[in-house]
């Protein structure tokens, strides 16, 4: 059954798409994987389009979807990093780049914090979003929200003196 090209989701889309995929860059430090996972998102969201549609916020359930899917996959790609160099033997290098520029040494810092932090941090210096909206999108209460943001500046600004 074909949809009307006015859909909430095909709106979003056409809208919001280049916004989405920098909140997946952001999230995710590569173009490539940033892509992917925007594709995956809005594939995600065109089938459960009634319930984007019926959402009150359709940008912050289409966000859900997208936060919901990154913490899957960046489960499974470091549960894989560990089991290779476990099997190599090997320690995580540091990464050599990330103190070239202070954008390198800031994406190099938002890496070492947990997925909900990040996320809290994307969207709310990034998108814009308030703690209300914030909780909304990650599902959790709004003192979560700050206490998560408070903690991520905090190993943020430590990570970006260490650097120095």
């Amino acid at each position: 059954m074909a949809q009307p090209a006015d859909s909430v989701v095909a709106r979003l889309v056409h809208e919001r798409g280049d916004w989405l995929l920098r909140c997946a860059y952001l999230l995710t430090r590569s173009r490539d994987a940033a892509l992917d996972l925007t594709q995956d998102t809005l594939a995600r969201a065109w089938t459960a389009r009634e319930r984007v549609e019926a959402a009150d916020h359709p940008d912050r359930y289409v966000l859900r979807i997208m936060l919901n899917l990154h913490r899957t996959t960046s489960r499974r790609s470091r549960l894989r990093e560990v089991e290779l160099l476990e099997a190599q033997g090997l320690a995580a290098a540091a990464d050599p780049v990330a103190a070239v520029d202070e954008q390198h040494r800031i994406a190099h810092g938002l890496a070492l914090l947990s997925d909900r932090q990040r996320s809290v941090l994307v969207l709310r210096y990034w998108a814009d979003f308030d703690d209300a909206a914030i909780a909304d999108v990650i599902g959790c209460r709004r003192a979560t929200v700050r206490s998560l943001a408070a903690r991520g500046m905090a190993a943020l600004k430590s990570h970006l003196e260490a650097a120095e």
